[in-house]
């Protein structure tokens, strides 16, 4: 069902404007239709808190004539059912339309911690918070160190990665990227994705470019992917 439609069903159902089988068809609708069962719940509530306004105008001025406050009140319900309709069919877009990734989550490659190969972590308290994802207390040990060794530096960046910190992700994989080394690759891959949430277009498009343009690169594939969504 089309949602400008969702309103005039669900007012002509609601007024018995509608003959017994397309009744029948729009309670079915009502079934299997999840956006229309949300507009129509909607409906619902709003209406019993005007009927409940009308009952109380009706209190409050009891020498009114009873039909004047039942059209008054019609005109109100129809004025606030649809600016209801309004913003719970644009919410329901929003839900349907709204097709950004959640990038870092999507992208985000795990680097392959000691007790991934196999190895014993023992007392190694940066791994370890590492991998339980305590990446406050990565930032923290790590950052205390005079001289970290490249694959702390790609664990401090994925930290500021993983707590939203982009810039700082972006700087601390840059200083991988600068030189040839075992995590050059896969810092420029996480540096690109931090360019993209910032927004940093130029940047960011450049790098995914990058691993486009090289076939025989890991992140060929995803970048192919991240392509796709992004144009």
């Amino acid at each position: 069902m089309e949602e400008s439609n969702y309103f005039k069903q669900i007012e002509a159902y609601e007024t018995g404007k509608m003959s017994v089988d397309e009744r029948k068809s729009f309670e079915q609708s009502l079934q299997t239709d999840e956006d229309l069962k949300v507009v129509y719940e909607a409906y619902q509530a709003s209406k019993q808190v005007l009927d409940l306004l009308a009952y109380e105008t009706l209190k409050e001025l009891p020498d009114m004539d009873a039909k004047m406050v039942s059209i008054s009140t019609r005109k109100w319900w129809l004025i606030a059912a649809g600016i209801l309709f309004v913003v719970v069919a644009g919410m329901l877009w929003w839900q349907v339309n709204d097709k950004t990734p959640d990038l870092i989550a999507d992208y985000y490659v795990a680097p392959l911690l000691d007790v991934e190969r196999g190895e014993d972590l023992g007392d190694n308290k940066l791994f370890i918070d590492f991998y339980e994802e305590n990446y406050s207390a990565v930032l923290q040990t790590i950052r205390q160190l005079n001289a970290p060794s490249l694959e702390q530096q790609l664990l401090l960046a994925h930290a500021y990665l993983k707590t939203e910190r982009l810039q700082q992700a972006i700087d601390t994989y840059s200083t991988l990227v600068l030189t040839e080394n075992e995590y050059t690759n896969v810092a420029r891959w996480h540096r690109m994705l931090a360019y993209f949430e910032l927004n940093q277009q130029q940047q960011a498009e450049a790098e995914l470019k990058y691993f486009i343009d090289d076939t025989t690169n890991v992140f060929h594939e995803k970048a192919l992917k991240l392509s796709e969504i992004q144009h």
